[in-house]
């Protein structure tokens, strides 16, 4: 596991913008795998909000979100 890092999310499908409009752009960027939830990409991120959130979203990058440090 990685040392959490906050991170600019811009949403490119319709699930990540929901999640940023329900959450707020800043995340914390919990891991980076090749191999996560998603079978047809290799790329794919687990992010969790920066406010206090019981929830963790696995996105895959480049399709669903792109993200910059902050």
């Amino acid at each position: 596991m990685m040392k959490e890092k906050r991170v600019r999310v811009s949403p490119l499908s319709h699930e990540a913008r929901e999640v940023v409009e329900t959450h707020g752009k800043l995340m914390l960027l919990v891991n980076t795998k090749d191999k996560g939830p998603f079978n047809d990409w290799d790329d794919q991120v687990l992010m969790r909000p920066v406010i206090s959130s019981p929830y963790q979203y696995w996105f895959r990058n480049g399709i669903d979100i792109e993200f910059e440090l902050t």
